[in-house]
């Protein structure tokens, strides 16, 4: 891992999910979701489409990398 523990601009770790059925912050607590396992699936790849790593290219300084 590149990131530094505690540093949010340079996360040493990064932790995503996605919960359904979520009532008073408790997953799994509602008795329905208001989407169907099909949406929840789309909905995610599209979400993760969105996360993007910033990488070594030629002439970027050590500072502008977060993961290479």
């Amino acid at each position: 891992l590149v990131g530094q523990t505690g540093n949010v601009a340079r996360p040493a770790h990064l932790d995503i999910s996605l919960s359904t059925r979520v009532r008073n912050n408790r997953v799994g607590a509602a008795r329905t979701s208001a989407i169907s396992e099909e949406q929840a699936v789309a909905l995610w790849d599209r979400l993760l489409e969105g996360v993007k790593f910033r990488v070594a290219v030629p002439g970027a300084t050590a500072a502008s990398v977060a993961l290479g």
